[in-house]
């Protein structure tokens, strides 16, 4: 995300807007990112070597495991629901270029230790990575659990307290389980 849509969505400091009628280059935005990219590579300069380079590496296995994440998600959903039959969510070539862009990601990650240097922030990712998937099981387990728990009866929950954090609305209040489908609900 650049500045300009972080400060759309309510996310960024006002004076990252353009001011309006001016250039559609958000010249502000990509300051402010040009800035804060020479203070990370400043900090090369003022933290030790081994510091910067472990924050390097660990900061690299955090984006290589979301792309592998999206890669997965991405083979599973196309699996799952078929590809539309227009529009611009198009990828040629799937499931070969899904499953090679997967391996390619899982190739580089697991290079990493062939790197000087670059094994301590593996190490740090996967264990991360290990934490919080246990964290995901336990609450997985226990959620249900302590859900049962928990009486809610009706009128004790506003719909306005309802909505997800998403824009997505919520069905309508005379919406029953035969009304809607799967096949109903519209996917872009």
């Amino acid at each position: 995300m650049n500045a300009v849509t972080l400060y759309a969505q309510g996310h960024a400091p006002s004076w990252l807007k353009e001011p309006a009628g001016s250039v559609a280059v958000p010249r502000r935005g990509i300051l402010f990112s040009g800035a804060a990219m020479l203070a990370g590579v400043s900090l090369s300069y003022l933290l030790p070597k081994g510091i910067y380079l472990f924050l390097v590496a660990s900061g690299g296995f955090s984006l290589l495991l979301a792309y592998v994440i999206i890669m997965a998600t991405h083979y599973r959903f196309r699996k799952a629901w078929g590809c539309p039959p227009t529009g611009r969510y198009q990828l040629p070539g799937y499931p070969y270029t899904t499953l090679g862009g997967l391996a390619a990601l899982l190739a580089i990650m697991a290079s990493m230790p062939l790197i000087p240097g670059q094994g301590a922030g593996l190490l740090a990712g996967l264990a991360l990575t290990g934490v919080y998937s246990l964290g995901y099981l336990v609450f997985k387990v226990w959620a249900p659990r302590a859900r049962k728990a928990v009486l809610i009866r009706p009128g004790d929950v506003q719909p306005e307290a309802a909505w997800e954090i998403g824009e997505e609305p919520l069905p309508p209040a005379d919406a029953t389980k035969e009304t809607q489908t799967p096949n109903s609900i519209q996917r872009d």
